[in-house]
């Protein structure tokens, strides 16, 4: 998507953005306000969709908004706080479990790509750039901390226990980020309607991360064969006791 900025919102890109989907769009007025705001950062970007947009999209003055949320920044937390926690909660778990690393990759994987969006990764690029934008710096006060704790999931996930040797990396942290960003990108180019579903995408992330991390060096390529049938019998164990997504 090209950039754009707020002005250059059409009345009808706000109308299709912000159109209820299987009800939604119902219920109290901040409720209401959180929904719109989600469905138009996610459409267009957060730094390119102002109040007078979600005003425009929920139908009240620009002025309404400011009894509930002081500004974007506000609700752009309230949106994606969320699915934060739940991706914490999740990867937690996983951390925690006796699954094998190769098991504990592909679910974090699936719970990467399955929770996170657009919104949330706008909130990501945001908390990284302090002070390079506006707003970047009160959002880096509110979600680096939660992003730490992330990432830090992400360490045990890919480094403890007898797999993904960390004396096989010289920066075993950039090795997390490169895994993330990996999946991140996705925000560029997914579509609905494309190629390769999310279980799909899952499945060749997981190909491709695997080799680097668990594979000879050299050339072994991913788990194959009886191998990842384990594997993926690990991950349906683990979803029959904390859910599937």
């Amino acid at each position: 998507m090209t950039n754009r900025s707020s002005s250059a919102v059409s009345s009808d890109d706000l109308q299709a953005a912000s159109r209820p989907v299987n009800g939604r769009g119902r219920g109290k007025r901040r409720k209401e306000l959180v929904e719109h705001a989600d469905r138009l950062f996610s459409a267009f970007g957060f730094h390119n969709v102002s109040f007078d947009d979600i005003a425009q999209a929920a139908g009240i003055k620009r002025e309404g908004i400011y009894y509930y949320f002081k500004n974007t920044t506000e609700l752009l937390f309230e949106i994606v706080e969320p699915p934060t926690h739940r991706l914490i909660e999740r990867l937690s778990a996983i951390a925690n479990s006796q699954l094998s690393p190769e098991a504990k990759l592909y679910l974090g994987l699936e719970t990467h790509i399955k929770v996170f969006n657009r919104t949330a990764l706008d909130a990501i690029s945001l908390s990284a750039g302090a002070g390079e934008a506006l707003g970047s710096e009160e959002i880096s006060q509110k979600f680096r901390p939660l992003y730490k704790r992330y990432e830090d999931l992400w360490m045990r996930v890919l480094f403890d226990g007898v797999g993904g040797d960390k004396k096989r990396f010289k920066y075993p942290r950039v090795v997390v980020f490169a895994t993330l960003g990996m999946c991140n990108w996705m925000v560029r180019w997914f579509r609905e309607d494309g190629d390769a579903g999310l279980d799909e995408i899952v499945d060749i992330f997981f190909d491709y991360a695997s080799t680097g991390l668990f594979g000879e060096i050299g050339g072994a390529g991913p788990p194959a064969g009886e191998r990842r049938n384990q594997i993926l019998e690990e991950v349906r164990a683990f979803k029959l006791v904390h859910g599937s997504l």
